[in-house]
């Protein structure tokens, strides 16, 4: 499998930006599109909205023809094999034509010859935007014959990609319905699977979804807040937003944080300006959005050139990397407590930290990275 580097992190991270730069629906797309051209080297790219039945609709095009798009969502979305309503494995995220259809069949069917043929598309790779309970939309990405195959890095990009992109295609989302209705926060609390924290610019908080407040509640609980609602960095976030307004920014930029608590609790936090129109009343507020993160699978070549760690000290590591303990992981690996202290000593050692977090934080630029999840 290929390998991602720092050069990839960046796009990531940079691609993540500017989905959440702006709210409006359209704007945000068109965005994403311009970003996902270059960095894919892609001809042609569609942006689909979904409805709650997976149909595709509303696109949003990137060199392509909005009259061939049209002919898409009349007839020819019936024969596409990457079609939510026909793909069972629309689930994976990110998948290319390749991974469902031999190409050797596929360029014999009419969907390929009188449809993608002549634009010229041959090669697709596809981003099935998620909220936890349902499809949110999918983001097409061409490439023509002369060119080559979207790649396994290219896939692993792509799925590190996803999860930023639907967390902000949910926020547009959200965003577009608050704008059509009067009760706002029934509409954050209803429509957010990620707490939500919103605030006026003294940085106090207005409102509080449920699962914000479960967040809170467990990480006192854990007595990891005392007073405050959410840690200081996010405050000290919160206070950079309302100091560029300040200076005259519309739209500061959103500020993402991961923290970590505890090897069994890490959180990202994105902190960000939203402007509501409240009646007759107009205001500028933050919004902090939370999400638990779950851990991803590791990269095991990676940490094994890197740090030198057997198959069973990277066994070791996923588990802590999971927030298990010891115990845990002595019968997960039907090994002896004492057996996991020593293998931990000895990761310790290669790795050069002296406890479990220090350890995650060396671990992730190894891996897939973390997704959120509801407690």
């Amino acid at each position: 499998m290929e390998r991602h580097n720092f050069r990839d992190y960046d796009t990531i991270l940079h691609i993540a930006k500017i989905a959440n730069v702006d709210l409006e629906m359209n704007n945000l797309r068109t965005r994403v599109l311009g970003e996902l051209q270059k960095a894919f080297h892609a001809n042609i790219l569609t942006f689909f909205l979904a409805d709650p039945k997976k149909r595709l609709s509303h696109p949003v095009l990137r060199d392509g023809d909005p009259a061939i798009c049209q002919k898409y969502l009349d007839y020819y979305h019936q024969s596409d094999p990457m079609s939510p309503n026909r793909n069972p494995n629309v689930g994976k995220g990110v998948l290319r034509y390749c991974d469902v259809t031999r190409y050797s069949k596929f360029i014999k069917t009419e969907y390929y010859n009188d449809f993608l043929a002549p634009q010229p598309i041959h090669f697709g790779i596809f981003l099935y935007l998620k909220s936890p309970t349902r499809l949110l939309g999918r983001i097409s990405i061409f490439r023509p014959k002369r060119y080559t195959n979207f790649s396994e890095r290219d896939v692993i990009i792509a799925k590190l990609i996803a999860p930023h992109l639907s967390f902000a295609l949910e926020n547009a989302e959200m965003y577009e319905k608050m704008k059509g209705e009067r009760d706002f926060f029934r509409i954050i609390d209803q429509c957010s699977f990620y707490g939500i924290l919103i605030l006026n610019k003294r940085i106090e908080p207005i409102f509080i979804n449920q699962r914000a407040r479960e967040f809170i509640e467990l990480l006192r609980d854990k007595g990891k807040l005392i007073e405050d609602l959410f840690p200081p960095e996010v405050k000290e976030d919160c206070l950079k937003l309302v100091e560029a307004l300040k200076h005259g920014e519309i739209i500061p930029l959103p500020k993402n944080r991961v923290i970590f608590f505890s090897p069994q609790h890490h959180f990202s936090f994105r902190s960000q300006v939203i402007h509501q129109n409240f009646g007759i009343k107009f205001q500028t507020l933050l919004m902090v959005s939370i999400a638990k993160l779950n851990w991803m699978k590791i990269d095991e070549k990676a940490l094994q050139e890197t740090y030198q760690l057997t198959g069973r000290e990277i066994e070791i590591v996923t588990c802590v990397g999971e927030g298990l303990k010891n115990a845990e992981i002595a019968d997960r690996l039907f090994i002896s407590e004492l057996t996991v202290k020593k293998h931990i000593q000895n990761i310790f050692e290669k790795m050069e930290v002296n406890n479990r977090t220090s350890l995650i934080r060396k671990v992730l630029p190894l891996s897939a990275g973390f997704i959120g999840s509801a407690l």
